[in-house]
């Protein structure tokens, strides 16, 4: 039995609770919304506006998102700017307006207490938070499905609304703009679907036939209006290369519904069991209150795709975002179910119950707005580092090559910026040649990885960097990776005969060191060989190290896995060869005179060094060459 509330919002306990509640939902969604970089998702929001409808049309046709968001934001720049809380306040806005919609599910269906509880559960939730604060589509889609679920709804649990054509209407250029939004809104279409069919067969007052014919005439309705990109989204949707998560049943579910329920800043353990099992409780209680089964097919329909899919893992657990309001509604539907209970203790009960719930929902909330490991990818520090480093004969290169959309946001000179791995497959003779080419015309690269197992799955950039530049470091800027090379000396380098074997059977075969004379900023280039005599099984990181005094800390080094950190020591064979080019920066204001080159190798566990069979004098590091640096 659904208990009826028409009057919904304007029955809470008073108008100041609800504005507090929407406050609160707004001081959360635009609190320090502008403090963190912009990531490489937000870069085509950035561009988009620059272009005009028929090239955003294009360009969306090229992308795996359809144009509806793009479109919409392009008016909304125009009105607020292209600063980072402008870019942002559009999902901020539909986030503010989601919780309203949710409170005027949940105080239709149960009442306004259950409204504000359902109110105040959506204003918090991490999920929705975190993406009302991210320049993409996944908040207006989330708000379009909460409308979507509203308007059906309306018309089926009041059947006199049944025949009202405004409310058709309503409903088509709802679904037809949420399939615009994001192709994941086809899902939230689906669970509507089910339970809309699900009623008119159960619910005496409606014909069936008639009724089914009426609501098919309403998905005709969207269908229309989506025709025209249809075939772009079946393209889209059946060629595009996602990377799917193969893993159990067990462990799909466990990772979705922690994600439905805490958010996407609490991982699974760390103590947050108590609270997920605590909110599937008061879910599943709201799911047997009279008018739960809309909700739940909604939220729980809809995420059950997603998951079965094998849609999560960072790329693609966002898109359960539009389930999470259903979440929040049989949330609060649970603790309002037990207020209702007759006693005494129903109150206190549910606050018990609640109160906990929020804890999490704060903890996720605080490790949005000061955690580093949930920051955005820092594109903004890339930026400002990548401008202090360059020097003329620097170029920079994009292994994701719409990382040019956000990065040019930052760095806005790109005459020497190189978008790598344009095609999809990669012709590898191309990507060689274009390499070639750069490597030609500059003496140092910065290459700025993301997303490789997308955009170069195979390593082809940076194995042809690796075998023919030298790495001299490399930083991590949340997931995003910048590595700095130097390019060869027009002369090739002469390796040295070695033969100095290591603990554990790796033996220094060959090496070379580039010149004898360097000035300050210059990059020393070594080249080392090494050899495997045996099968080894650690796990080896390489140093080659500049001193003064062997005695004393080095004044410059470069570490790393051989290979330029693709062809680790475990693994290697008796007989396994491996080159191994190493790039020694030299600092601004080194002083002039002569300095050491040494290497060596420790184990990536314990730092441990390796020790040399032979006795040079020093039994950790051998001796490769004496350089100068002038002035």
């Amino acid at each position: 039995m659904i208990e009826k509330h028409t009057d919904g919002t304007k029955n809470l306990a008073s108008v100041s609770g609800l504005i507090l509640v929407m406050l609160l939902a707004t001081i959360l969604r635009f609190m320090r919304i502008g403090d963190q970089s912009l990531w490489y998702d937000e870069g085509n929001t950035v561009r988009m506006p620059h272009r005009g409808a028929g090239d955003i049309l294009e360009a969306a046709a090229d992308d795996i998102h359809p144009p509806g968001y793009y479109l919409t934001v392009t008016g909304w720049v125009e009105l607020v700017g292209r600063t980072e809380f402008a870019l942002r306040g559009f999902s901020a806005l539909a986030g503010v307006v989601l919780v309203a919609v949710v409170i005027k599910i949940a105080g239709f269906l149960w009442g306004p207490i259950t409204g504000a509880i359902g109110g105040v559960i959506a204003a918090i939730h991490p999920a929705l938070v975190y993406y009302s604060q991210e320049a993409r589509m996944y908040m207006l889609a989330a708000m379009l499905g909460a409308g979507l679920v509203a308007v059906a709804g309306k018309m089926v649990w009041d059947y006199e609304h049944w025949g009202k054509t405004k409310f058709w209407y309503l409903y088509v250029l709802v679904g037809a703009a949420g399939l615009y939004t994001h192709y994941t809104f086809a899902f939230v279409l689906v669970a509507t679907n089910f339970w809309v069919l699900w009623r008119i067969l159960i619910e005496k007052k409606m014909q069936i036939l008639g009724s089914v014919v009426n609501w098919y005439i309403v998905q005709t309705g969207v269908l229309i209006l989506y025709l025209p990109w249809l075939p772009i989204a079946i393209e889209h949707l059946t060629t595009w290369p996602a990377e799917r998560e193969e893993t159990s049943f067990v462990s799909r579910a466990g990772e979705t519904w922690n994600w439905l329920s805490v958010g996407p800043t609490l991982d699974m353990g760390d103590g947050n069991m108590a609270a997920t099992v605590l909110i599937g409780v008061l879910v599943l209680l709201g799911v047997i209150r009279g008018g739960g089964r809309l909700i739940a097919a909604w939220a729980l329909v809809s995420a059950g795709i997603n998951s079965t899919a094998g849609l999560l893992g960072e790329s693609f657990s966002k898109f359960l975002v539009l389930s999470v309001p259903g979440i929040t509604i049989l949330t609060a539907s649970g603790v309002g179910r037990i207020i209702r209970f007759k006693g005494k203790w129903a109150g206190i009960a549910a606050v018990l119950m609640l109160s906990p719930v929020l804890w999490f929902y704060a903890r996720g909330l605080s490790n949005l707005y000061s955690n580093p490991q949930y920051f955005r990818d820092d594109y903004r520090g890339i930026a400002k580092d990548l401008l202090e480093w360059r020097k003329s004969g620097d170029a920079i290169l994009l292994n994701a090559p719409n990382q040019i959309e956000v990065f040019s946001y930052y760095y806005p000179e790109t005459a020497d910026v190189y978008p790598m791995a344009q095609s999809r497959p990669m012709v590898l003779e191309n990507q060689h040649d274009r390499l070639r080419k750069i490597a030609a015309e500059y003496d140092r690269l910065a290459v700025i990885y993301w997303g490789e197992n997308q955009s170069d799955p195979d390593s082809v950039v940076e194995g042809w960097l690796n075998e023919n530049t030298y790495k001299t470091g490399s930083d991590w800027y949340g997931d995003v990776r910048v590595a700095r090379y130097a390019v060869p000396d027009a002369s090739d380098i002469p390796l040295v005969f070695s033969g100095e074997e290591y603990s554990g059977g790796v033996e220094l075969l060959e090496y070379a060191v580039g010149q004898d004379y360097y000035r300050a900023g210059d990059v020393i280039q070594v080249v080392l060989v090494w050899a495997a005599n045996n099968d080894v099984e650690e796990d080896l990181i390489v140093f080659v190290h500049l001193y003064t005094e062997m005695e004393r800390p080095p004044v410059a080094q470069h570490d790393g896995y051989p290979g330029g950190g693709h062809n680790g020591t475990i693994g290697w064979s008796a007989g396994t060869k491996v080159l191994d080019r190493h790039g020694i920066q030299l600092p601004e204001n080194i002083a002039p005179g002569e300095y050491i080159v040494a290497t060596g190798l420790y184990r990536a566990s314990d730092g441990s060094r390796l020790v040399l069979k032979s006795d040079n004098g020093h039994a950790d590091r051998l001796i490769l060459h004496t350089i100068s640096v002038v002035e």
